[in-house]
This record gives C-alpha cells, structure tokens and sequence, in this order.
C-alpha cells in the first residue's frame, strides 16, 4: 500500500496551509489570553484600556463596556485596538509588587489615595501594611485594584517586571502574533512561604 503523507515540507500549497492554521491557532491563544486578562482587571484598569482606543469615543466605550466581564461580548471595533498585554496581572508576582511599593513610596501620594470599594482609604504604608498581612486572595484583588488606582493617578507601574517568568501570546507590531517566553520578565526569590509575606 502506497504511504500517503499529510504534510510534503517541498509543496508550496501545503506549506501556506500549514501557516494559516499556525495563525488561527496563535488567533485563538491570544484571544484566550485576552479573555482571561480581562475578566480579572479591575474596573479602574478597564475604564483605562477602553478610553485609550480613541481619543473621542474612548470615554463613552469606558462607560458602556468596563463592567462587562466577557472580552468577546465587546465589539471588535474596540477590542482590535486595545493591546492587552499593557494591563496583563494574571502572572504579578504579589511580594515583587509589594517590594515595589516600599522603592517608591518616597514618589508615590502622600494622601489616602487607595480607596477599595469597600473599606477603609489607605495611604501607601497602610496599603503596604495590609498587604504583608492579608490572605493570598484579598490581597492579589486589593493589588490589582491599586494598579489600577495608581495608573488612573497618572503613575506607571511596571507590569511585566512585576510578573513571574512565563510563555506569553501577544499580538505583534505587523498584526500577527507572537508566541515565546518574555525573558523581561524578572523572577522573585524568597517573597511569600506559603502565601504569606515572611520579611527580609
């Protein structure tokens, strides 16, 4: 019986087919990633996202679409244009955030200018205070609440120094994507034992 082969690497035809399903899949990854990046940014860091992808209408797609929790339910209009991967904290590392707070608190506001939904308003030693203490999920919420605070003050937070080493989707400056470990970002070394902060 003749062998019969799926995939020649010499034919022309199979090799374009070849990339076009090595596209869908990566369209598929980031559009996973996407989904899972937003369904767990606070609303201040959607409200950034969706005002950034225009200038005049950015405001009224903050208002209409920032509290919806499916990314595909938001017209593509609005998603082609948003580069997720600037807010991605599905991988920050909590007491690298943390340690970042404590460098630049000298530059960070002096007021109460953390203020959770519900709660008490923190300045940044209180903030940081809380954050030793608390259980692993309030404080990886209260985290991304406060980047996002922070960003809407103005402030830059280095996200992906912040993030564990991991295998990243995103979208490519040409529209296509890219599919490969972020060297950039960096590892952190003894900063919680068993989800709690444990000091210098």
């Amino acid at each position: 019986m003749k062998n019969f082969n799926l995939y020649d690497p010499t034919n022309k035809k199979h090799k374009e087919i070849l990339q076009e399903e090595i596209q869908r899949a990566y369209k598929l990854l980031v559009e996973y990633n996407e989904s899972k990046i937003w369904k767990i940014m606070p609303k201040s860091l959607r409200v950034i996202a969706l005002s950034s992808f225009d200038d005049d209408k950015g405001p009224d797609a903050a208002d209409e679409y920032a509290d919806v929790d499916d990314w595909m339910k938001i017209p593509d209009m609005i998603t082609n244009s948003i580069n997720l991967s600037l807010y991605d904290t599905t991988n920050l590392d909590d007491g690298m955030f943390i340690e970042w707070l404590q460098n630049n608190s000298t530059k960070l506001p002096k007021d109460k200018w953390y203020k959770p939904d519900y709660g008490i308003a923190k300045n940044t030693s209180e903030l940081i205070q809380y954050l030793y203490d608390a259980n692993p999920y309030p404080r990886s919420i209260t985290i991304r609440e406060a980047i996002g605070q922070l960003m809407q003050l103005g402030f830059i937070v280095p996200l992906e120094q912040l993030a564990k080493k991991q295998t990243t989707v995103k979208r490519s400056d040409d529209g296509g994507f890219n599919f490969r470990p972020d060297d950039s970002m960096l590892k952190s070394q003894n900063k919680f034992r068993g989800g709690y902060w444990t000091g210098d």
